[in-house]
């Protein structure tokens, strides 16, 4: 985004369009270039117990939780913290590309809706981890872009990080 509106997407998804299963992959968040990547199938919906997003920082909710380390890094470190997670995210995309590929080549609806569900869960694994590991600036340059970010934060509670 630009100043004095500061934004980015909402969602990222691709798709493998196949004639018997096709496999469509999701960010669930925003930031797709720091997102992890995760299967959905339509015949094996989500059983997601995850609280829809608001316009408030919710520690339940998938978007904002991502959404707590997206503007971490995005005031902070964005190079640095990409570079280190790139490889892991990879791995990561990978193993559920091959887990995904077993189901749909043999597996039935309930083996199917088993792998997304654990694709989901290792994904939420990960990200959780890299939470941890990023500190939030304290200290920021007062720019306009960091300034819009910040009084965004502020509005939706995102800082500090409720506990």
């Amino acid at each position: 985004g630009s100043v004095p509106t500061p934004a980015q997407t909402t969602g990222s998804m691709v798709s493998e369009l196949a004639p018997h299963t096709s496999t469509h992959w999701v960010t669930g968040t925003a930031g797709p270039c720091i997102s992890i990547f995760k299967p959905f199938l339509l015949d094996a919906p989500l059983t997601s117990h995850e609280a829809p997003p608001t316009d408030r920082f919710d520690a339940k909710c998938l978007w904002w939780r991502h959404e707590q380390l997206h503007r971490a890094i995005v005031l902070g470190k964005f190079g640095h913290f990409l570079d280190e997670i790139s490889r892991e995210r990879a791995e990561l995309e990978a193993n559920f590309r091959v887990g995904m590929a077993s189901v749909l080549n043999g597996g039935n609806q309930v083996d199917r809706a088993r792998a997304v569900a654990e694709c989901w869960r290792e994904a939420t694994v990960m990200e959780q981890a890299w939470i941890a590991r990023v500190d939030v600036p304290s200290k920021l340059d007062a720019t306009e872009y960091v300034s819009g970010w910040d009084e965004m934060n502020r509005l939706a509670g995102v800082y500090p990080a409720p506990s």
